[in-house]
């Protein structure tokens, strides 16, 4: 469909709003994964497309492929696609839980780390995709004291302890789990001319993450920031960055 942004946030072309419109009333879905060109950079049409598609179809899972925030088309509407394909499986994972411990607060392991609430993985499901392999790896480091090793091969991961070491495998995972607390993650391309522009557009990236890492199930009081960094981009005009912001904090009791 017509829409999308530049990499420097120029119009490409007018959302065509009434061929989103038509799909979203006939296409029968319920799942959608919305990727336009440009949008880390200015997510103005994803935002628009969503709020067509929710009013057109009101119990609809909407996708955005920003909130992933790569700059590349291609990887942001893969994981976009893979993040609404997996949202009603991991719906009935969350009920599932839910049912067995009523009253508890869940949490779910991420793929590189850290832990998201029962509301977070429903909505961004891809972010566990890999949580198991993840706490494995952290529990068998943090079970020998960080003198493991992880060997990688084919994309599946062994995990070593020192000699005579015997922790089973879901064990170190369930550790590996215990000792993390929840993490969630801003990245954006923005851009800035000049150092207040760019520490504006860092301020308003630290909120947007303190923000999703209270969603992903951090206490409010406990939420920080971990990790900023910003990094310009090679080959484009002056001024365009690449900024990632980690948050996290202690999980929420109650």
């Amino acid at each position: 469909m017509r829409g999308g942004h530049s990499v420097t946030g120029r119009p490409l072309a007018p959302l065509d709003t009434e061929a989103v419109r038509r799909f979203a009333a006939t296409c029968g879905l319920v799942d959608f994964a919305v990727t336009a060109t440009g949008s880390p950079m200015l997510a103005e049409h994803e935002l628009a497309v969503a709020a067509i598609v929710a009013a057109e179809v009101p119990q609809a899972r909407i996708t955005l492929s920003y909130e992933f925030g790569y700059p590349g088309l291609r990887e942001r509407e893969a994981d976009a696609i893979r993040n609404a394909a997996l949202g009603p499986g991991a719906g009935r994972i969350a009920d599932e839980v839910a049912r067995e411990l009523p009253g508890v607060p869940a949490y779910f392991a991420r793929s590189g780390g850290g832990l998201v609430s029962a509301h977070y993985f429903r909505r961004f499901p891809l972010t566990c995709d890999r949580g198991a392999a993840a706490s494995l790896v952290r529990g068998r480091a943090a079970l020998d004291e960080g003198a493991g090793r992880v060997e990688i091969q084919h994309g599946v991961s062994d995990v070593a302890l020192g000699p005579g070491a015997r922790v089973p495998d879901g064990v170190a995972a369930a550790y590996g789990v215990a000792i993390q607390r929840p993490e969630a993650h801003v990245e954006r391309i923005v851009q800035a001319r000049g150092r207040a522009e760019l520490d504006r557009v860092l301020r308003d990236a630290r909120d947007e993450a303190l923000t999703r890492v209270v969603s992903a199930g951090a206490a409010p009081g406990s939420a920080g920031i971990e990790e900023v960094t910003v990094n310009p981009l090679s080959y484009l005009p002056d001024g365009l960055y690449r900024v990632r912001v980690t948050a996290g904090g202690r999980p929420w009791a109650g």
